[in-house]
């Protein structure tokens, strides 16, 4: 429990950098950070239900499309590629769960300490 509120206020963290980055060419937007992570694990339960293989990410986009998110709840990431990692290790924090690419062609990651970095891009 105390993992998925320290991701909540870190993925809100990261929707405020995401902003500052883009030197406020947009107006501020929300990150609703609880309901991202409830949308990811959500989805992690229909793919065990379904018996199908759990991929290693899902982007924000797809959880948009599938109907786990509402757009006003990620809109801040409106136009980015924003992506969530399914799998973690709790023994690293330095674990990427959480990647947006900027406009820039760098990547913000979200790590699993809650920490937020600035990162060079990795290729597609």
């Amino acid at each position: 429990m105390s993992l998925a509120i320290g991701l909540g206020v870190a993925l809100l963290v990261a929707g405020g950098l995401v902003y500052l980055l883009t030197e406020g060419e947009v107006s501020p937007q929300k990150v609703d950070g609880p309901k991202i992570i409830a949308a990811g694990r959500a989805y992690t339960r229909e793919m065990v239900s379904r018996k199908l293989p759990i991929p290693n990410s899902v982007s924000v986009s797809d959880l948009v499309a599938h109907g786990y998110l509402k757009p006003s709840d990620v809109a801040a990431f409106q136009g980015l590629d924003a992506t969530i990692l399914l799998t973690s290790d709790a023994r690293r924090p330095d674990f990427v769960i959480m990647r947006v690419k900027m406009p820039d062609g760098s990547d913000l990651v979200l790590l699993q300490d809650g920490s937020v970095r600035e990162v060079p891009s990795k290729a597609p």
